[in-house]
């Protein structure tokens, strides 16, 4: 999806909690240039972005001995739609997102309810 230009990764962050509930951060700039192969399209990408505190409170509500992977992304497809709607003489009327439980009991609602 990030070389097709629909989303751009803008900083990532690696959290974990080990079994004895000690959490480790480790962003990108931390790795040795082996690890960081992977990783080399976010390279030129802003950093730090995530707070300190937020990336330890979530890291804090994991299961001990799990990890994650924190990721800020932006939807670069949206801005084409945008500028399609804005070319054509159109305006934004409203933007919301619609949070994952709620588009989850919909489906289940309609799986349910419609078969």
């Amino acid at each position: 999806m990030v070389e097709n230009g629909t989303v751009r990764i803008i900083d990532l962050v690696f959290v974990k909690n080990d079994a004895a509930g000690n959490v480790s951060v480790a962003e990108l700039e931390e790795f040795d240039r082996e690890e960081a192969a992977d990783f080399a399209a976010l390279e030129e990408e802003e950093h730090g972005l995530f707070a300190d505190d937020d990336v330890r409170s979530v890291a804090e509500a994991f299961e001990p001995d799990s990890s994650a992977a924190l990721l800020l992304v932006e939807h670069v497809w949206v801005a084409r739609v945008r500028d399609a709607v804005l070319d054509a003489g159109g305006y934004l009327l409203a933007y919301e997102r619609i949070p994952r439980e709620l588009v989850d009991a919909a489906l289940e609602w309609e799986e349910v309810n419609l078969g």
